[in-house]
């Protein structure tokens, strides 16, 4: 990421042929410890969660997408039934519906490459600006990019609406055409 940006190249989702996206080579034994095993059916497996599906930024997305599906295809060689996606963040979810259907287009994606999986996405309850990790290491952060994860709480705090997270969970669920395969946890920080 640091040697595109200063090569000063840009992605070719924005403009004319300069530069491919980057391709994620796959999985290596030293990327995971799963194996397929007769155990590995009662886990719950989670996708990276530094990966950005809604990012502004192509590049980003595009790898974050492609990381998705490594490791959705992954869990699913190895038996695992159920996969933790993690949901939109707040200020994915306060930028708008392009971020959203970015999001919901990669999951319906991931259910597509998963075909036997359960996936969950990971949503708050409410949309209060404890329920979003602050901490959380992001694509974009591990690249040194300026990130957008942390929220101004006063601005937040007036334009309060409770039912954005329920409005972003129906997005999802009805780009995915409401799949059976699809469901929705709360994300809570301890």
């Amino acid at each position: 990421m640091k040697a595109l940006q200063s090569a000063e190249f840009k992605s070719t989702s924005t403009t004319s042929h300069i530069l491919a996206d980057p391709i994620v080579p796959p999985l290596t034994t030293e990327d995971t410890g799963l194996f397929p095993s007769q155990a590995v059916s009662t886990y719950v497996a989670y996708v990276s969660p530094w990966i950005e599906l809604g990012s502004m930024d192509p590049v980003i997305a595009a790898i974050s997408r492609q990381v998705l599906n490594l490791e959705i295809a992954y869990a699913g060689f190895c038996g695992i039934q159920m996969v933790v996606i993690p949901g939109p963040c707040g200020t994915a979810i306060s930028r708008g519906q392009i971020d959203l259907a970015q999001h919901a287009r990669a999951v319906k994606e991931a259910l597509l490459v998963g075909s036997r999986l359960l996936l969950v996405v990971q949503l708050a309850m409410w949309p209060d600006i404890g329920s979003f990790d602050p901490k959380r290491e992001t694509l974009a952060g591990l690249a040194g990019a300026p990130t957008k994860s942390s929220l101004d709480e006063a601005a937040f705090n007036n334009d309060r609406d409770f039912l954005v997270n329920w409005e972003a969970w129906h997005l999802i669920r009805s780009v995915c055409n409401y799949s059976k395969r699809l469901s929705v946890c709360e994300f809570v920080v301890f």
